[in-house]
């Protein structure tokens, strides 16, 4: 088995588009787990709607509203020291 492995530049929104498609044809090859992460859900349901049909077991992982707000409040910061 050989496998291949992609790197991106930037975590931009572009990239899950990328890793739907490496994840499909991997679906395609047989595999049948797959877990997404997803900050607010959007990302899990995108790959629930784009892969059913397929014999596919999805589990979508989130952060907790916790981890929402530091986030938040991390951009909010650094926007202050703009």
């Amino acid at each position: 088995m050989i496998r291949q492995v992609e790197y991106f530049e930037k975590p931009v929104k572009e990239n899950t588009f990328r890793c739907l498609e490496i994840v499909s044809a991997l679906v395609d090859e047989g595999f049948s787990h797959l877990v997404v992460a997803t900050t607010t859900g959007e990302t899990g349901l995108l790959f629930a709607r784009k892969l059913l049909g397929k014999t596919l077991n999805v589990v979508a992982v989130t952060i907790t509203s916790v981890m929402r707000v530091k986030i938040r409040m991390n951009v909010l910061l650094r926007r202050d020291r703009s």
